[in-house]
């Protein structure tokens, strides 16, 4: 989109001096542009925040008449006092806060908010302004986010929380797409609910069910987090890489980093592990809303199925937990070449080339699969 030649020609960085405050004068332009583009009530910029239309508003009659309110409770989440129910508010009052404080350092609302600001310089034809955020660089360069998939583990009896399976995602670099075995310089991507470990049974299903515990977003090593499911677990475990675009992927790492540690409500049904994915996804394809397929329950194994119907898979893999392996050697006495596990002690893949039977989620008959979705603190 190219903006107005005066807004390009404004915006402009004195190469010798960095990148100083863009000049007030911008404000008003910047905001009219928004303005008639209608980014307040555009569906990223709504997602962006978790903006939902107002249930208990009198219904509009058209869409810019739409009242809506964010999920989000934290106050430094927004810029305008009135961000958590003005979209339009806090458009505006972060195109002002841009304006007047730059766009360096870690503490300016463009690198605290990188995915929004990266948005908006799209919309707003400002792409040649590009942020100095120390502390965002540093975390996006030792991620190298090149692909995304989602990681399913199967169901596991043993821990009555994990018992419906877990989605988490798996975050590609440069090296481990080079090498797929590699996985030590791969990341994972983590949603759990974070309970109280001492709290009953009862209690924690409860707490669980109905948002009586937070979010627990975390990205660790991905060997540590495979190993766990496939060793510790004995949880056979399917990856589907995710048909995006590099820029997809960038945007969608761009807004983990700026919502990673708002400890929402985690419910088993419907704002679990596997939402989260489709919100991700959501966020970055604007005209679709994958999310609003699930009415009742957002089950992880019904979320790989939807991805496939709308054609966002474009690989699968399979690995085989401990015990299945053990148990294939059991079964057939010619299956002794295949290994203990499938991933060795220093973090590589072990091919396999065994083939599952039926818990492949794209596969499995939906008798098989329980329906809900739930992931513990450990998951």
């Amino acid at each position: 989109i190219d903006a107005n030649p005066d807004i390009k020609r404004n915006a402009a960085i004195n190469p010798e001096s960095g990148n100083q405050p863009l000049s007030s004068n911008l404000t008003d332009q910047l905001i009219q542009k928004a303005n008639q583009k209608n980014l307040a009530t555009h569906p990223t910029w709504l997602r962006l925040h978790y903006y939902e239309p107002d249930q208990k508003a009198k219904a509009p009659t058209s869409t810019k008449q739409r009242t809506y309110k964010s999920k989000i409770e934290k106050p430094d989440f927004f810029i305008s006092e009135q961000g958590k129910t003005d979209p339009q508010a806090e458009l505006e009052a972060f195109i002002k806060a841009t304006v007047t404080q730059g766009i360096d350092g870690d503490d300016s609302v463009a690198c605290r908010f990188p995915a929004r600001t990266y948005w908006l310089k799209e919309q707003l034809g400002l792409e040649q302004v590009q942020p100095n955020c120390p502390d965002f660089d540093a975390w996006l360069k030792n991620l190298d986010p090149q692909k995304l998939s989602v990681v399913f583990a199967e169901e596991y009896p043993d821990r009555p929380v994990s018992a419906f399976g877990h989605t988490l995602m798996l975050i590609d670099s440069t090296a481990s797409l080079a090498d797929p075995k590699a996985i030590d310089k791969a990341h994972a991507l983590n949603d759990t609910v974070a309970g109280n470990p001492d709290d009953s049974f009862i209690k924690y299903a409860i707490n669980s069910a109905f948002g009586g515990y937070p979010n627990d977003i975390t990205i660790e090593p991905y060997p540590q987090k495979l190993a766990d499911y496939l060793q510790n677990d004995n949880r056979d475990v399917w990856t589907y890489g995710l048909n995006l675009t590099k820029a997809e992927v960038q945007q969608i790492m761009r807004h983990v980093y700026e919502t990673k540690d708002l400890e929402l409500p985690y419910y088993f049904t419907m704002d679990n592990c596997a939402s989260e994915i489709l919100r991700y996804i959501d966020v970055v394809r604007p005209n679709g809303n994958l999310l609003d397929e699930f009415t009742l329950a957002v089950v992880p194994s019904d979320v790989v199925r939807l991805l496939q119907k709308e054609r966002l898979i474009d690989q699968q893999n399979y690995f085989p937990s401990d015990k299945t392996l053990a148990q294939a050697k059991l079964n057939n006495s010619q299956s002794t070449q295949l290994p203990s596990s499938s991933i060795d002690a220093n973090n590589q893949l072990i091919p396999t080339q065994l083939t599952p039977v039926d818990n492949n989620p794209l596969d499995a008959h939906s008798l098989q699969r329980m329906k809900i979705g739930a992931g513990a603190q450990d998951d």
